[in-house]
């Protein structure tokens, strides 16, 4: 992350156990002040820092609290990697109103943290868009993965041919026509027999399954159900990556708004991880 004022201290936002703020330190020899809400993360953090006799600070924070605008300072670098939706906007707006002078922001999960279904813009000029985006459009931006393994990759794709199996098995049970969602498994069910599953599933929707059951022949409506839901996805995601920059570019110009030079970049490869867009703001 290369910035024009690297002596600035460092504010390391939603910072988990500290790594980014750790590294910057390392490599630019600047006071750091990380925040996160879970205590044993700031704690094992803390102790990190500690341990290396580094000159970093964390602090048990929730960022959505008004004591967060606390920690923002003009003289300041605010950096905030993957904070979650609502997380990251916080930080945009306490860093303009304290006039902090640099901002290095990488969004992340663009629906957790709103205060509604319909996404509030940021910016006049989206404000006065007419795109509305719901909070399932905002999911969408990040239906990306590509730093998963092989193997969780085909434990995903079998979870939801499963899913979809189980569902037709309901359909012939109860006569429904509607889709009935299960809860969440851990992924070693999916290691096992697709019989397994359904009698798991049924239990945990209180529903008694018939003694003789065609397994194999659910299994296989299953799978072309996937393939037709496969197509329809191609159409869905190919407004990924417009609906992200969409996104991003509310952040730009509300940041522009207020006397920031803005850029936009790529600090990584998407196979490392598909959020990898970096909004640099200098006041």
């Amino acid at each position: 992350m290369q910035t024009a004022e690297q002596d600035l201290p460092l504010l390391e936002w939603c910072a988990g156990k500290g790594h980014l703020g750790r590294l910057y330190h390392f490599a630019h020899k600047v006071p750091v002040q990380s925040v996160e809400i879970q205590p044993q993360l700031v704690a094992e953090g803390q102790q990190l820092a500690q341990q290396f006799g580094l000159d970093i600070k964390l602090a048990e924070l929730d960022v959505l609290s008004e004591r967060a605008a606390d920690y923002l300072h003009k003289e300041q670098h605010a950096v905030a990697l993957h904070a979650c939706g609502g997380l990251h906007q916080a930080l945009i707006k306490h860093g303009v109103a304290k006039g902090t002078k640099l901002m290095s922001i990488s969004p992340c999960c663009y629906h957790l943290f709103q205060q509604s279904e319909q996404y509030e813009a940021m910016s006049e000029i989206a404000k006065q868009s007419q795109v509305a985006f719901t909070a399932s459009d905002l999911k969408l931006a990040l239906q990306e993965t590509v730093t998963s393994g092989k193997r969780i990759s085909r434990l995903r794709e079998t979870e939801t041919v499963w899913r979809l199996a189980f569902d037709c098995l309901l359909d012939d049970v109860l006569e429904k026509d509607s889709y009935l969602p299960v809860p969440s498994a851990k992924k070693a069910l999916f290691s096992g027999e697709f019989s397994d599953f359904c009698t798991w599933a049924a239990k945990q929707k209180y529903i008694t399954l018939p003694e003789q059951i065609n397994y194999a022949a659910y299994l296989a409506q299953g799978k072309l159900r996937r393939q037709i839901t496969q197509r329809i996805e191609l159409v869905r995601h190919g407004f990924r990556r417009l609906i992200e920059l969409w996104l991003v570019l509310d952040r730009v110009l509300y940041l522009e708004q207020f006397g920031y030079r803005v850029t936009l970049s790529e600090f990584c490869e998407k196979q490392i991880t598909p959020r990898n867009i970096l909004i640099q703001a200098k006041a």
